[in-house]
C-alpha cells in the first residue's frame, strides 16, 4: 500500500477512507460537508490519525481561504477545504512583464529570466493563474518582488540599481513559479589614450590610440549555471539603429557594427578646421552625434572588440610561498580599441599650411533584447584633437592632444 502524503503535502483527487466512513477530496481540495461529518473524520480518512492535520483544513471567507476557526463547527451543506490541496491546484498560465524583455533560459528552463537596462521605475510581472478566482487570487504572494497595482497578480521589481531579482510566486506559501529579473548595466574604464606622430617619406600625419575596458554587472548574468541566453550571434531581425547609414570616414555601413548580443560600440562627432581645403570626401563635414543613443556611428566592424564574455579566462591560482589562492575572472569584460588618425601627402600644400580634425567620442555598451538594442552604460567621453602642419616640406604633428572628456570642440 502506497505511503499517503504528509502534513502540509496536497492529496491526489480521490475517496479517501477510514473504517466505514469515507470523504471525497476534489482536485482543489474541496471537500463537501455530509451529515455527521466532523474535521476529526476528515483528518482520519486523509492521515490515518483523527488528531493529526487537523489545522489544515479551512474555508472561504469572503474572497480569501482561511483555516477553520473552531475545527468542530461544519455544517452539512457546507464546502470545507483542504488547503495545502487547494493551494497546489493553482498553476501559473502566464507571465508577462511591462519594462523588461523575457529571455530565453540556459540551465533551469523552469526558471524564466526577464532582462531591463537600468533605468527610472520599475518592472511590473503580471501572473496569470488557474483556477482564477478570488480565492485563487488572494492565496498568491509575491517574494523578491513587491505587489502592485491594488493587484495580488502584479508585483514589481525596481531597476534603478543593476542587480540579479530572484522573484517567487507563491500559492499559499507554496512556491509555484520561480524567474529572475535582471537589470544590467556595465561600466567603462581606460587609461588616457596617447599621441602617435604618424609618417613616412611619402605622408605624414598623427594616430591616437585608447583602450576599453566594459564591466557587466551583475557578473552572474554571464556566470551563473542558470541565466538567461545572451550568447552568440545577434538576431539578424534587430538590426543596429543605424544600420543602412554608412561612416563619414570609411564609407563602411553600421550594420556591420555588432555580430553578437553584447556589443561595445561608439559615437562621434565632428569638427573641422582645414582652411586651405586639403581634405576631401565625407570627412570635410561638421558631424553631430546622432540622436539614437543604441546608434554607433563611429562603429562599423567588430576586429577592434572582444564582445563575447562567456569565453574569457577564469581561473585560480596558488601563490607560492603565501599559499594564498587567488581568482581570477575576466568573464564580467567586454574590451575595445580604436586609434583615431589621418595622414596627407608631403606633396599636398604649402609650408605653414594647418588641419584641424577635433573628434569628440562617447564610447557605450550595448544589448540586444529580443530584437531591440539598449544602451546599458553611461557614456563615456574622450576627444581626439589631431592637428597637423607642413613644415619643411612635410606633413607632422603639430600639438595633438587626447583627454577623457568631450571639451574645447
Amino acid at each position: 500500500m502506497a505511503l499517503k502524503p504528509g502534513k502540509g503535502k496536497p492529496f491526489p483527487p480521490k475517496v479517501y477512507r477510514h473504517g466505514s466512513h469515507s470523504i471525497t477530496l476534489a482536485a482543489d481540495g474541496a471537500i463537501k460537508v455530509k451529515p455527521g461529518d466532523t474535521v476529526s473524520l476528515y483528518s482520519a480518512c486523509l492521515y490515518g490519525d483523527s488528531l493529526m492535520g487537523w489545522e489544515e483544513f479551512g474555508r472561504i471567507v469572503g474572497t480569501a481561504l482561511k483555516k477553520l476557526d473552531d475545527p468542530n463547527k461544519i455544517k452539512a451543506g457546507e464546502t470545507v477545504y483542504h488547503m495545502p490541496t487547494f493551494f497546489a491546484s493553482i498553476s501559473v498560465t502566464s507571465i508577462t512583464a511591462t519594462g523588461a524583455t523575457r529571455v530565453a533560459s540556459v540551465g533551469n528552463a523552469r526558471i524564466l529570466h526577464f532582462v531591463t537596462p537600468k533605468g527610472a521605475g520599475s518592472v511590473q510581472l503580471t501572473v496569470g493563474i488557474s483556477p482564477d478566482t478570488p480565492a485563487t487570487r488572494a492565496a498568491i504572494t509575491w517574494e523578491g518582488a513587491t505587489p502592485s497595482g491594488g493587484s495580488p497578480l502584479v508585483g514589481a521589481v525596481p531597476k534603478t540599481a543593476a542587480g540579479k531579482w530572484v522573484v517567487k510566486i507563491k500559492a499559499g506559501g507554496i512556491v509555484i513559479q520561480e524567474l529572475c529579473v535582471w537589470v544590467i548595466w556595465a561600466t567603462i574604464t581606460a587609461p588616457t589614450g596617447t599621441v602617435h606622430p604618424q609618417g613616412d617619406a611619402t605622408q605624414g600625419g598623427v594616430q591616437i590610440r585608447w583602450n576599453f575596458w566594459h564591466t557587466i554587472t551583475p557578473a552572474a548574468i554571464i556566470t551563473d549555471a542558470d541565466r538567461p541566453a545572451l550568447h552568440g550571434p545577434m538576431d539578424a531581425a534587430g538590426p543596429v539603429p543605424g544600420h543602412l547609414k554608412t561612416h563619414i570616414a570609411s564609407g563602411n555601413p553600421l550594420g556591420g557594427g555588432a555580430s553578437l548580443k553584447w556589443d561595445c560600440s561608439r559615437q562621434v562627432r565632428l569638427k573641422v578646421l582645414d582652411p586651405k581645403g586639403h581634405l576631401t570626401g565625407a570627412v570635410t563635414q561638421q558631424l553631430a552625434y546622432p540622436a539614437n543613443d543604441a546608434e554607433g556611428n563611429d562603429d562599423t566592424h567588430t576586429d577592434d572588440e572582444d564582445n563575447n564574455p562567456y569565453d574569457n579566462p577564469h581561473f585560480s591560482v596558488v601563490l607560492p610561498f603565501s599559499r594564498t589562492s587567488v581568482t581570477v575572472d575576466l568573464r564580467d569584460k567586454l574590451t575595445s580599441e580604436d586609434k583615431p588618425g589621418f595622414q596627407l601627402p608631403h606633396a599636398l600644400g604649402a609650408n605653414g599650411d594647418t588641419v584641424e580634425l577635433r573628434a569628440h567620442f562617447r564610447e557605450f555598451t550595448r544589448i540586444q533584447l529580443g530584437t531591440t538594442w539598449h544602451r546599458i552604460s553611461d557614456w563615456f567621453l574622450w576627444r581626439a584633437h589631431m592637428k597637423i602642419k607642413r613644415t619643411a616640406g612635410k606633413w607632422a604633428n603639430d600639438g595633438s592632444s587626447t583627454a577623457p572628456d568631450n571639451a574645447g570642440f
